[in-house]
């Protein structure tokens, strides 16, 4: 059975692609510093209440006892935290007591000739 990947991994992921890499000048060696401070900002979930206030979009999630029980995409309003479906002027609603939050990956790339 596969282990799962922890916040602490993948920081020290990160710290062994930046030893590896250091002193290197090859842009590869800059492409992998550049994945390793990605994984240092995304390593964890973050309490809710460092999250942005902004309406910066978010991922956000709900915990019982450690339990992760659901997670969204939404950011916050004057009302509160609010889902947001498909696009940004669809608010579907008021989400319940979040816990946590990371900021939101990058959006895919669409396929060549699409």
């Amino acid at each position: 059975m596969e282990e799962a990947i922890t916040g602490q991994r993948l920081r020290e992921i990160a710290a062994w692609i930046k030893g590896v890499t250091m002193g290197l000048t090859h842009p590869y060696a800059d492409e992998l510093r550049a994945h390793a401070a990605w994984l240092e900002r995304n390593a964890e979930w973050f309490d809710i209440s460092t999250a942005p206030k902004d309406g910066t979009q978010i991922l956000y999630s709900g915990t019982t006892d450690g339990i992760v029980k659901w997670v969204t995409c939404g950011r916050w309003t004057d009302e509160g935290w609010f889902e947001i479906n498909l696009d940004d002027s669809d608010i579907h609603g008021h989400a319940d007591y979040p816990t946590h939050w990371r900021p939101l990956p990058a959006a895919p790339k669409p396929k060549e000739g699409k």
